[in-house]
């Protein structure tokens, strides 16, 4: 009975446990069981500490995006939540098309302005590139934020609660445990953009490349009615300028030059 006892209790705590409560308890587990094989069993298989320690990774994110998620839907429950919502889609947006501009810009030295629809995909894979960067300059006012949410819940934060002076009954009621786990999980972040923002070389020569075969075989014409050498491709610019492409089975090469016209 006892011990029928003891896994009834231990049931009823973990039901109420929400899952980001679950998924950082999952995380220390992971972290000391990954150390622990790492410390005793170093000689036998270092692959099963360092797959623990993944777990870990992944448990944590999961925990802290579930926090995000919650706090978007808070958030994004009121008129003023939405607008600002809309100001921040709109800029990430307009960043992703700025670096994605600049990034074909680079790689194919020719105006960006004659790949339209490789713009729109290079501004999707160049995502993480311009999210690291977003993150490290806004680390301090999203680290603020969770520390405020810990002191002051944003579910109490409405204008009739503030008015009324009601919100000051939410202080000091969240978890410190959640509180902590949260300003974890966010240093480590922000280390991993730093990481990546500075060493990414390793992926943006995956874009580069894909850029340039994309560009060539799908945004560039084979006919036209300007005069380009044989198998070459031609995309068109404003006024007479055109971009024209050459592949010699190995290397593309992309150059702009005035359009001499057949007709």
């Amino acid at each position: 009975m006892g011990l029928l006892n003891i896994k009834q209790r231990f049931s009823d705590d973990i039901d109420k446990l929400t899952n980001e409560e679950a998924a950082y308890i999952l995380t220390i587990l992971m972290l000391i069981l990954g150390l622990a094989i790492h410390a005793f069993l170093e000689k036998i298989n270092t692959e099963i500490s360092f797959s623990l320690y993944w777990f870990a990774l992944i448990f944590m994110f999961y925990g802290f995006s579930n926090y995000v998620f919650e706090l978007i839907k808070i958030l994004s429950s009121n008129l003023l939540g939405k607008s600002l919502g809309a100001i921040v889609f709109l800029g990430a947006t307009t960043l992703n098309l700025t670096v994605a501009n600049g990034f074909i810009n680079n790689v194919l030295h020719v105006p960006a302005s004659a790949f339209g629809y490789t713009q729109t995909l290079v501004s999707i894979l160049t995502i993480p590139v311009s999210s690291s960067i977003s993150f490290m300059a806004l680390f301090v006012i999203c680290l603020s934020v969770i520390m405020v949410d810990g002191m002051v819940s944003f579910k109490s934060m409405s204008a009739k609660n503030i008015l009324t002076l009601k919100f000051i009954r939410g202080f000091a009621v969240g978890s410190p445990f959640l509180v902590t786990s949260r300003m974890i999980s966010i240093v480590i972040l922000l280390s991993l953009s730093m990481s990546f923002a500075n060493n990414n070389k390793w992926y943006s020569d995956q874009i580069s490349v894909f850029t340039k075969w994309f560009a060539f075989n799908f945004e560039m014409d084979s006919y036209g009615y300007c005069i380009i050498p044989d198998s070459a491709k031609v995309s068109y610019l404003q006024m007479d300028n055109i971009v024209v492409g050459e592949f010699d089975g190995e290397n593309y090469n992309f150059y702009v030059k005035r359009c001499r016209d057949e007709l």
